[in-house]
């Protein structure tokens, strides 16, 4: 099923929305977890989520790849907060 130009549009600025908000609890984070995790795996999760950002706000067409992005990119916020909440209750 074909999505029209205005539903891709409001699913994009959903998706937008949805990341920035997403990046705001990985701000608050990033201290806790550069002292847990390794530099690398931190800066491949910024450098993801950027390149979906940047594309959300210049393309209005979303498409299954930009939400399958966003769900890696919740699943592995949500993979080191709880490792990190885990180290911390140790």
């Amino acid at each position: 099923m074909e999505m029209d130009d205005r539903t891709r549009k409001q699913y994009s600025e959903y998706l937008l929305e949805w990341c920035n908000h997403l990046y705001f609890h990985w701000e608050g984070m990033r201290l806790k977890f550069s002292r847990l995790f390794d530099l690398k795996t931190l800066e491949e999760w910024e450098e993801l989520y950027w390149e979906l950002n940047k594309k959300l706000q210049t393309n209005a067409r979303a498409d299954l790849i930009d939400f399958q992005i966003a769900q890696s990119l919740y699943e592995q916020w949500e993979l080191l907060y709880g490792e990190s909440q885990a180290y911390l209750s140790c």
